[in-house]
């Protein structure tokens, strides 16, 4: 940019940071802005932050040592180095007015001029050596020492004789080469002055004007135990290039930390100058230098849009001598933003931590709903796949006959060649008499060619019922075997498993054998043929065995097979193996069920204890830190006038905060830990609803702890601000509004319903004073102070009586159907445009006996002008079996088909007969619209 356009643009950033500066002055309350203010402001919100910081150190601490998490659980919201090292470095240094620059005179003249004294000299002599770095502190007596890095005072006897002197002497500024005290060469000249403003808690730092070992190791020592305001003092109409390679390191060591760069000398641009004269190339050089290096940044458009909010982290430059309140301004800026950082550090924190319950919490009631289920549902397949398998068994007895009878003769030549071929595996033949020694070794020979035969036939007959489970393979393996892996993930290695049982019922067929070891009855008959074969033979060691003679007890033994016991036996076989794998699974399955049992138990008391003990804890750590935050960038909000009182707080109008107006406060005072717990998961679930326009928005919260008598008995007071609108349902039926207009508030509360549900909350507290009305009378849901997510329910009684659902009276665990019970209600309220109690609800004079009235299954009357659509719906709504009420889902479509229908009757030419109804005693309007067709 040519170096003509600054001035106008630097006139108009002037301009609108002045402007900005007034606003955050008047938005502050502030009559004069002082450093010691600032620092009594920072060291208030300090010290919350530094609590919040123990307190959650604490309880994640417990939660490492509950034992209740696992390692990876406790990764995922463990505080990070980062987190940690920004957060220590806010609550737990010193804040502290850091001068650097290239002239040490200068720096000096710089301090005398904030303290409003003359403390250090001015007029220095040069020093081949260098000088000191300063720190100034408060004390009670003007004192002068020195200190090391590691805090040993160095004595000087006569540093100390001139303790008295006004100004700090020259020679105790100097670094002297010669000293006797090697480490007072980089000792640190400690001065401690009675002043208002280092009494507040600041210090004040001067850089040493070292510079050979580059600027990181002197501002390392400058910054220790520090929170730093950095002021650069620019000596000079113009920066050298060393000044420039100086300020660029800076930049690099402290790259988002802002920087108030003070020109004594300098002139600014002179904006009354025309652009067309060529103005002095000494008036704001210092200017152009620092925007052309990028050390001084300002919108180019001229919108300070940083300066909207009061602080940022922007450098800003000033011309001539720095008074107070310049640095005050800058100071605010500047701790307001380190103090935001912090705070928002620490609510993340606490944000990551309660996702994580919640993830916990689903994760566990997801396994607590799913587990008994798959466990049924295994159940039921294996018992389902062990009958058919069983009937099969059954019924393939016949077909395996004929299977035997086809199998011996369409193989009987084959199995004859094969047969004569045979050699003997276990007998011992005479090779060249093809005989045996003796009888035993006969029989062998004659068993061996028996198990070929079997052999033969088993493979065929086996081949056939392979087929058949082999299709049912195809029908179970898939999600049974799925589900029971999932089941068994943690199964003990010595306990059956019911996956393997489950193979064992497929294999079943795979493990038939026709042969003597295998089946008595099979060994039976074939040893009474071998009997009588060997009987017919008159044995001599003469007699061959070769192949004529195998083929011949091969087929008399083929001969001689029974297809009908051989069936029976493979079936008996098969069913056999059956029954064994099916006890081995229902056995296994007991077991299972009996340590998912333990297992859910366990799980179910970890879920307890974090929606009673850790869940609550950290909600409130993450209420203040978010408070702390709305709080250092709004500021508190200014209470109207009462426009609400409820059994747990009061409502107030405040005219604007935040950038929103108009905004409602409620302001609660928690008596004890319970409400304090319910107000914390109130502020974190609303928080963290997506905008929605049928839920009113929380803007934001501030915690005041100057409330009645500082939080010693009564405790401080939470400010909850939010949306205000006009209007409550309840008093807009009070009022009276039309049929259609309450059609559509319906529509608008059971999709607001609908929405919170997808988030997982449950509202737990439907009812006419937490519906909103806007201008437009379109409803929202407000006061979401039971919403919590279903997986943290714990069966607690809370709501207003008449809309409770029946199981929340019992103390068992219930779920979002309760508010579809309490929209049945509301939308009864609705039909019938007034505010009274039904009247089967008027004996109950208490709400003990109301909660009565309901568990024994009393709901509202039918009027005469209900329809059947609307009456049908609100009976579906208030069943009292949980489980068969409408979902969301169905009922928003049908109010808008109810809605469309009235509009479309009105659009068709229709009349509309309104009648006024009075109704009680009270006189309470409302209009009942019948729709009538001309025809």
């Amino acid at each position: 940019m040519p170096f003509l356009e600054y001035p106008a643009i630097l006139e108009r950033f002037n301009a609108e940071r002045r402007s900005n500066v007034i606003t955050v002055l008047k938005k502050n309350q502030h009559s004069e802005m002082s450093l010691s203010h600032e620092i009594r402001k920072y060291s208030q919100i300090c010290k919350l932050l530094r609590q919040n910081y123990r307190d959650t150190k604490l309880a994640l601490k417990e939660l490492t040592y509950s034992g209740s998490f696992e390692s990876e659980f406790l990764a995922n919201v463990a505080i990070v180095r980062s987190e940690e090292q920004l957060v220590q470095s806010v609550i737990e240094n010193v804040p502290t007015i850091v001068i650097v620059g290239q002239d040490y005179a200068a720096k000096l003249a710089m301090v005398n001029s904030l303290l409003g004294q003359a403390v250090l000299p001015v007029q220095l002599q040069e020093s081949a050596n260098g000088w000191r770095m300063l720190r100034i502190v408060y004390g009670m007596n003007r004192s002068f020492s020195l200190s090391t890095a590691e805090n040993f005072e160095v004595v000087d006897p006569v540093l100390s004789r001139k303790n008295t002197k006004s100004l700090v002497p020259i020679d105790d500024l100097m670094l002297m080469s010669t000293t006797t005290d090697s480490a007072a060469g980089n000792a640190v000249l400690e001065i401690s002055l009675s002043h208002e403003l280092l009494m507040s808690g600041w210090r004040i730092i001067v850089s040493p004007s070292q510079h050979t070992s580059g600027l990181e190791p002197i501002y390392q020592k400058c910054l220790e135990g520090a929170l730093p305001v950095f002021v650069c003092v620019l000596a000079g109409r113009m920066l050298s290039d060393e000044d420039l390679g100086l300020l660029a390191e800076q930049k690099a060591f402290a790259p988002t930390s802002p920087i108030l760069y003070v020109c004594p000398d300098g002139d600014p641009p002179n904006a009354s100058v025309s652009p067309d004269v060529v103005p002095n190339r000494i008036s704001g050089q210092i200017f152009e230098q620092l925007v052309s290096g990028g050390f001084l940044s300002f919108p180019i458009d001229g919108r300070a849009e940083k300066y909207q909010e009061g602080f940022g982290s922007e450098n800003e430059l000033i011309y001539g001598a720095l008074s107070l309140t310049t640095i005050a301004s800058f100071a605010r800026r500047v701790l307001l933003s380190r103090l935001l950082e912090a705070a928002t550090n620490l609510y993340n924190i606490h944000e990551r931590v309660l996702a994580q319950f919640t993830i916990f919490a689903f994760d566990i009631a997801r396994d607590v709903l799913i587990t008994p289920r798959r466990l049924s549902y295994v159940r039921t397949k294996e018992l389902e796949l062990y009958e058919t398998m069983s009937a099969i068994a059954n019924r393939k007895q016949e077909e395996i006959e004929l299977i035997i009878q086809e199998t011996v003769d369409s193989i009987k030549d084959s199995l004859l060649d094969e047969a004569e071929s045979y050699k003997f595996h276990h007998v011992e033949i005479i090779e060249s008499q093809d005989a045996v020694h003796n009888m035993k070794d006969l029989q062998s020979c004659m068993e061996e060619i028996r198990d070929l035969v079997l052999a033969r036939i088993n493979s065929a007959v086996a081949g056939k019922l392979i087929g058949s489970v082999n299709c049912l393979r195809e029908s179970f393996v898939g999600t049974l075997c799925r589900c029971l892996e999932s089941l068994e993930l943690t199964n003990e290695s010595s306990l059956p498993s019911a996956a393997h049982a489950l193979k064992q019922i497929f294999n079943a067929a795979y493990q038939i054998q026709l042969n003597a070891a295998t089946s008595s009855s099979v060994s039976h008959m074939f040893y009474e043929k071998l009997r009588t074969f060997v009987q017919s033979l008159r044995w001599s060691s003469s007699d061959k065995v070769d192949s004529s003679w195998k083929r011949t007890v091969a087929l008399e033994m083929m001969t001689s097979l029974s297809s009908t016991k051989l069936a029976k036996n493979i079936c008996s076989q098969f069913r056999e193996r059956l029954r064994h794998a099916h006890e081995l699974f229902l056995l296994s399955i007991r077991q299972l069920e009996c340590k998912h049992a333990d297992r859910l138990e366990k799980m179910e008391q970890k879920r307890l204890k974090v929606r009673r003990l850790h869940a609550p804890k950290v909600s409130k750590l993450a209420l203040e830190s978010a408070s702390a935050k709305d709080l250092i960038c709004h500021g508190m909000p200014k209470l109207g006038r009462e426009i609400g009182r409820g059994q747990y707080g009061v409502v107030y109008a405040c005219e604007s905060w935040a950038g929103y107006a108009p905004c409602a406060v409620k302001s609660v005072v928690p008596p004890d830990d319970k409400h304090w717990n319910d107000l914390a998961m109130e502020f974190y679930y609303t928080r963290c609803i997506p905008p929605h326009p049928r839920i009113v928005p929380l803007y934001g919260s501030v915690i005041d702890y100057s409330y009645g008598d500082g939080g010693a008995s009564m405790g401080p007071a939470v400010l909850f601000l939010m949306e205000r609108l006009p209007r409550d349902l309840h008093a807009a039926l009070k009022s009276g509004i039309p049929w259609g207009t309450r059609l559509q508030v319906a529509v608008d509360v059971i999709e607001g319903i609908r929405f919170l549900h997808s988030q997982g909350l449950v509202h737990r507290d439907i009812k006419l004073k937490n519906v909103l009305l806007d201008k437009s009378y379109r409803a929202k849901l407000s006061d979401l102070g039971f919403c919590k997510p279903e997986a943290l329910l714990s069966g607690s009684i809370v709501g207003t009586p008449i809309h409770m659902a029946p199981e929340i009276f019992t103390g068992v665990k219930y779920d979002h159907c309760v508010d579809i019970y309490a929209f049945g209600i509301l939308f009864w309220f609705l039909c019938s445009g007034s505010v009274k109690l039904p009247a089967v609800f008027e004996p109950s004079m208490s709400k003990d006996m109301l909660k009565t009235s309901v568990r024994k299954g009393i709901r509202p009357e039918r009027l005469p002008y209900f329809d059947d659509e609307c009456w049908n719906l609100m009976n579906a709504c208030w069943s009292s079996d949980p489980y068969i009420r409408p979902l969301p889902g169905y009922i928003e479509p049908k109010l808008r088909e109810i809605y469309q229908n009235f509009k479309r009757g009105c659009q068709a030419g229709n009349f509309v007969r309104e009648t006024e109804v009075v109704i009680g005693s009270g006189g309470s309007p409302y209009v009942d619209l019948d729709i009538l067709n001309r025809g």
